[in-house]
């Protein structure tokens, strides 16, 4: 299964990602079918609740900009009372998932996301690549 083959690598992508953005509870890549490809949550969400939300949120937020004629989606930033939730597209089939706290400065979170976005697409299309020719 292709979620398998570079679990690994995604994990530690994920872990410089954490490393940069402290105050960050967690990250989580997900397919845009809620399908969990790597994981970093640690307060208590379970993984499978959280990756269908997020494709919940691009989904619908696909429908929404096609709707309005808005452009592509690339992310979205849900501001709650505790904190901050972005789903940001890393490629079309793959979303970033991120969970922070309150305090975060969004303008480096940002800046963050916008950093690793090419590495974890490249080594998704690697991924999907290296599946298709080792049937």
């Amino acid at each position: 299964m292709i979620v398998g083959l570079k679990k690994e690598t995604f994990n530690k992508l994920l872990d410089e990602l954490h490393f940069s953005i402290p105050l960050v509870k967690g990250f989580m890549l997900v397919t845009c079918d809620g399908f969990v490809v790597a994981s970093k949550i640690k307060n208590g969400v379970e993984d499978d609740d959280a990756a269908g939300v997020a494709a919940a949120l691009i989904n619908v937020s696909r429908l929404a900009s096609e709707q309005l004629q808005s452009g592509d989606v690339e992310s979205i930033l849900v501001r709650t009372s505790s904190g901050w939730i972005a789903a940001t597209l890393v490629s079309r089939e793959l979303i970033l998932l991120t969970i922070a706290g309150k305090e975060v400065i969004l303008g480096q979170l940002q800046y963050e996301l916008a950093r690793v976005k090419d590495t974890l697409s490249k080594t998704w299309n690697n991924t999907l690549e290296e599946a298709s020719n080792h049937p």
